[in-house]
């Protein structure tokens, strides 16, 4: 019957089946029916809520310049957060009311939220509707630039010039109208090494790339002394015989094989004896550095595998106290006993 209805059943079963949900949901748009009832969260405003109440509990250390009225904080945390909230200025606005929860808002210019603040709330930054950015973008410029055509260069008057140097016409085009910054970091390859381009586009590596190998040896067993002696008075000693049992142990028998003395017992190397050997690989390195080539440095740095990866790891579970989630996951063994540093 209602693959080809009539044309009187059609209409019935549009005035009496298809209209009526219409009407009641249009109803319900333009009127709240549900006035009486409190006001729920949305999801971005339900993940809001307890980003802001797990970082009310968070303890402050050290003083910092906040500005609520701006929603500015120097401590540097504010720009990783999801949601643009830092500890230091949740504490400083307080506890909210409980309405003001269901209608915040994140707007795309500072201040990103309406706080009330001693009890007024201030008015929005901007008008929260579709497209509402374009204005903004107005009067700034683009940084697309119309290239010029290509031209051919001038010919010069060289008839007044006495050289035996046969200079070939160039025909090239204006030069691009991106110039480098002295504060943009060099193009990197596909090793990480800084690169550089020569006049014809060709890349190729630096001629210091052993340098910075050097250096990097140079920074690790400045590093591992520093971390040993701050470790000297760590009651837990797994830390400090893990280190001298596996990660120093070839920094430690390079010393001794470059001055054909025996190796000791590193079970019961005493933590003094174990910084003595330290310095003296850095001396060591410092006065070879200069003498070597390419392969000596390599291999070098093969012999000292373990220590620059024990104080890598190291510094990776420094840092998780400050950014607890990174995609390095230091290795168990380098870690285990290590006493945090005090910080001010």
């Amino acid at each position: 019957m209602y693959n080809r209805p009539p044309i009187d059943l059609a209409l019935y079963a549009i005035v009496t089946k298809a209209i009526p949900p219409y009407r009641v949901m249009l109803s319900e748009l333009l009127t709240n029916s549900r006035s009486s009832r409190a006001a729920t969260c949305s999801n971005s405003q339900r993940a809001l809520k307890r980003a802001w109440e797990r970082l009310r509990k968070v303890p402050l250390h050290g003083s910092y310049s906040t500005d609520v009225s701006r929603w500015t904080c120097d401590c540097g945390s504010q720009k990783y957060h999801a949601n643009l909230l830092c500890k230091h200025l949740v504490q400083a606005v307080g506890p909210l009311p409980a309405d003001w929860w269901p209608t915040v808002i994140r707007f795309h210019i500072p201040p990103f939220y309406t706080v009330p603040i001693d009890g007024s709330i201030a008015p929005a930054p901007e008008t929260m509707r579709d497209h509402a950015w374009i204005p903004r973008m107005r009067g700034k410029r683009s940084a697309i630039i119309r290239r010029q055509p290509e031209r051919a260069l001038p010919d010069e008057d060289t008839s007044g010039y006495d050289s035996d140097v046969n200079i070939p016409s160039v025909r090239g085009r204006a030069s691009s109208p991106i110039t480098s910054s002295p504060d943009k970091a060099p193009h990197t390859g596909t090793s990480g090494i800084p690169r550089t381009c020569t006049e014809d586009g060709s890349e190729y590596e630096l001629e210091d790339a052993d340098s910075l190998d050097s250096d990097e040896l140079e920074n690790c067993l400045a590093t591992a002394i520093e971390i040993v002696q701050e470790q000297s008075k760590n009651p837990d000693p797994r830390f400090l015989n893990h280190a001298k049992r596996h990660a120093l142990r070839g920094a430690i028998r390079w010393v001794c094989s470059h001055n054909l003395r025996p190796v000791p017992n590193l079970e019961d190397l005493p933590v003094e004896d174990l910084i003595r050997f330290l310095e003296d690989a850095l001396t060591l390195f410092q006065t070879l550095r200069d003498q070597m080539d390419t392969g000596g440095i390599q291999d070098i740095k093969e012999r000292l595998r373990g220590a620059l990866q024990w104080v890598a790891d190291i510094e990776h579970l420094e840092s998780r106290r400050t950014m607890p989630r990174t995609n390095v996951h230091p290795r168990p063994g380098n870690v285990i006993g290590y006493r945090y540093r005090e910080r001010p």
